[in-house]
């Protein structure tokens, strides 16, 4: 576990980091694809639902995807990512102010509380991104493409057990169904 401290420190240098990939993600480019990917998984620490779409766009060809399939993740990226990592800066920010005031002899108990709710509701609105993201790669992916992730993902170290694939499609919200609202 690691110290509030050390935690602290890596929202700062993260936070430090990010402004110059921000100028350059607004470019459109190929470039701006990576400082986004980079972006997040700078990121990365602070979350508890996994970055998944940049791995998978970095090996589309390995996991099978189509033309059409890479086409709809990556227009997926274009509306979400910037708000998404916008609202994952928030959560360091306010990770680093609940950690400030923590250490005021001045901020009482009930003050702590409002800020963990604040943190709380950001927090909120980022898994909110991250499951619609989530919800578009399950309409997206065959059974295939599942396979192929998760030998991308050992490939990396990352040993998860492979869902029943009868029961991922099963989960899928029905057709006219919209994907959760990001941010509320």
């Amino acid at each position: 576990m690691k110290s509030p401290l050390s935690v602290g420190l890596l929202v700062v240098a993260l936070l430090a980091s990010l402004p110059g990939a921000a100028i350059g993600a607004a470019t459109g480019t190929a470039a701006s694809d990576d400082n986004l990917d980079r972006q997040l998984a700078q990121l990365e620490p602070l979350a508890f639902h996994p970055n998944l779409l940049p791995i998978i766009l970095a090996n589309a060809d390995m996991i099978g995807l189509s033309e059409a399939q890479v086409a709809g993740l990556r227009a997926w990226r274009n509306r979400y990512a910037r708000p998404m990592i916008a609202a994952m800066k928030q959560v360091a920010r306010a990770r680093i102010d609940f950690q400030t005031a923590a250490l005021a002899p001045t901020t009482s108990a009930e003050d702590l509380r409002a800020y963990q709710d604040r943190i709380f509701d950001l927090q909120r609105i980022v898994l909110n991104y991250k499951l619609t993201c989530r919800e578009n790669i399950l309409r997206t992916f065959t059974r295939e493409n599942w396979e192929n992730l998760y030998l991308v993902l050992a490939d990396q170290g990352n040993e998860i057990p492979l869902p029943a694939y009868g029961e991922v499609i099963a989960s899928l919200p029905t057709a006219g169904r919209r994907p959760p609202t990001p941010g509320r």
